[in-house]
């Protein structure tokens, strides 16, 4: 799965419509690349990262065995999780709980109704910090509560589970870190 993680500099956190885009300066091959991150502006409150914030981004793609995408912002001083972003679909849910630690991340079916030609709906669960539980079906949205003044907002795409072996379950789900009520 190629794979690349590097050291960034929060440049710049721009919100224009209904998006807001991360601009970041990163340490590549012992040079300076630019990158940046768009992502919906989540109702719940303004991103939890501003300029000048060193920061870890990390990018697992799949495309030869599936289609399969994560992106990983943490902060660099404690790997706190600032946002994830998974598409597609492997074994055993493969690489997506992971992406999420410290927090729970996995996948249940919604009901045992029978598979219509798109897959068995499902729903993506998530748990911590505490004993938050956050519970989505396709094209829903939620937050799981951090403290008083933080919570992370899910955008949940589609979430399926197939009869493949080799891709039980297809989702999509974008999480972020928020100021809440702010």
């Amino acid at each position: 799965m190629p794979s690349s993680n590097v050291q960034c500099a929060v440049d710049a956190v721009t919100v224009a419509g209904d998006s807001v885009t991360t601009a970041m300066t990163c340490e590549v091959d012992g040079g300076s690349a630019p990158a940046s991150l768009r992502f919906a502006v989540a109702p719940e409150g303004p991103l939890d990262w501003e300029a000048g914030l060193a920061v870890r981004l990390q990018i697992d793609k799949n495309f030869e065995e599936a289609a399969q995408r994560i992106v990983q912002l943490r902060a660099a001083a404690d790997d706190a999780i600032l946002a994830v972003a998974v598409s597609g679909g492997m074994d055993n849910n493969s690489g997506y709980p992971q992406a999420f630690l410290p927090l729970s991340y996995g996948y249940s079916k919604v009901c045992e109704a029978a598979d219509t030609e798109g897959g068995t709906p499902a729903q993506i669960d998530l748990g911590g910090p505490g004993d938050a539980e956050l519970h989505l079906v396709s094209h829903h949205r939620g937050s799981l509560p951090i403290d008083a003044e933080h919570a992370y907002a899910v955008d949940v795409g589609e979430v399926v589970v197939g009869d493949s072996n080799h891709y039980p379950v297809s989702q999509e789900v974008l999480l972020r870190r928020v100021r809440v009520g702010g």
